[in-house]
């Protein structure tokens, strides 16, 4: 049987921490060779073929796009689940699930189809057998993807259209409660684009209203069988508003700066859809945040950029993130960006090794400076623009994984580099 299998986000760093509609953040922002016991995953079923993780998936405007790691499910063995924060119930209750797949089946090889993911009334965290709201594959031996859902052991219903191998795609899954008879599930598929509201999203790719399926909600899964195609599974969200699982703003990137000995933090989005407001935070350990400023959402559908100055610096690090909220009182936080109020003229990295966040000290940036992240073979991992005038930068080393690699500082034509350690 093929892996089932629910996450919840705990990285310190980059915690998406919302409010209790907030039901399940997974980003596999961990690095294993088996997810069990990661995050507290767990196994129901099978003996073999654990799933490991393998570098994320990304999908534009998504707010789970480019996170941690992915899970790449290759085999026939173990069964994973975890529960949800919060079970759902109650005649009518609604909740929304999606999430990033991408198939990796060899083109060559048919397989015939199976459902592979589910939400679920689990008994515990090894009996789980009451499933709803069942994810299907197949694929033929040109390479077609078929997707589809069934509610309970019945034959599936598949998308009139197919998709193609090694290509990521958004779904959308909502499932509405009937405790009176059938229940109702929806899947969306989509190539491109991220629907601002469940309207937006148009028609359902399938919709089933005549299959029975469960009255409690408390977990989802990943199954493993051999007539599945080989898939990756990232960015998995589940809510009960479309916007909690599918919408809250994405934030593009997020930095801070030293400029003429002030802390700056820069960042900009993708979508500010349904928005609020940006509650700037600082602190002095990393742990501990007070607001220090709110900046007004531009309610930008396609992205804004931000900047805010900190006029009450010190020679000590100041950590900072935003704590981003939507209309509707919901919030997530961003990733941690640092600086040191006392400046250096020379090319540095501190802390190093580092674990979460590197400060760059680095001579004063003209216009069009940057910074890169390589690995010891010559792949560029990251580049990052840096403000003009800074003589810091800090950067995200969060979906690092353990080992050596290169910093560059190309300022003015001119590259400098020093070597970053991630522990």
């Amino acid at each position: 049987m093929k892996k089932l299998f629910t996450l919840v986000l705990t990285s310190t760093i980059l915690s998406l921490a919302t409010k209790a509609q907030n039901l399940l953040i997974e980003d596999f922002d961990f690095t294993a060779t088996d997810i069990k016991d990661q995050n507290g995953w767990s196994t129901h079923s099978g003996t073999a073929d654990p799933i490991a993780t393998t570098t994320g998936l990304t999908y534009a405007g998504y707010v789970g796009s480019g996170i941690g790691n992915a899970a790449n499910v290759i085999g026939a063995g173990y069964d994973y689940n975890k529960p949800l924060s919060d079970s759902l119930t109650g005649n009518g209750s609604v909740i929304y699930t999606s999430m990033l797949l991408n198939f990796t089946q060899a083109s060559a090889t048919a397989a015939t189809g199976g459902y592979f993911f589910h939400l679920g009334n689990r008994a515990s965290a090894t009996s789980y057998t009451a499933f709803c709201a069942r994810l299907w594959a197949k694929t033929d031996a040109s390479g077609n993807v078929s997707i589809g859902l069934t509610n309970s052991s019945s034959a599936p219903v598949y998308s009139s259209t197919t998709y193609a191998l090694n290509t990521t795609y958004l779904i959308i899954i909502k499932y509405t409660i009937n405790t009176a008879g059938n229940d109702e599930v929806s899947l969306w598929v989509k190539a491109s684009g991220v629907p601002a509201t469940e309207t937006l999203a148009g028609t359902a790719d399938v919709t089933l209203t005549t299959e029975a399926g469960q009255d409690i909600i408390d977990a989802i899964a990943i199954r493993q069988a051999s007539n599945i195609p080989d898939f990756i599974i990232d960015g998995i969200r589940v809510g009960k508003t479309w916007g909690e699982s599918v919408l809250p703003v994405t934030l593009k990137s997020i930095s801070a700066s030293l400029i003429n000995n002030q802390p700056q933090v820069n960042w900009e989005t993708s979508n500010e859809t349904n928005f609020d407001y940006f509650g700037v935070e600082k602190s002095f350990d990393a742990k501990n945040f007070a607001e220090i400023a709110r900046v007004a959402s531009n309610k930008a559908s396609i992205g804004s950029t931000y900047q805010y100055a900190d006029i009450n610096k010190t020679l000590a690090t100041q950590f900072y993130r935003l704590k981003m909220v939507d209309n509707d009182g919901t919030f997530k936080y961003s990733s941690v960006v640092a600086v040191n109020g006392k400046p250096s003229l020379s090319l540095a990295l501190y802390p190093n090794p580092v674990t979460n966040t590197i400060i760059l000290s680095h001579p004063k940036a003209i216009a069009g400076a940057a910074v890169k992240v390589t690995s010891i073979d010559g792949k560029i991992l990251s580049t990052q623009n840096v403000q003009t005038g800074a003589t810091q930068t800090s950067i995200d080393a969060t979906r690092l994984v353990k080992g050596n690699y290169v910093v560059s500082f190309v300022n003015d034509g001119v590259s400098s580099t020093t070597q970053l350690v991630k522990q």
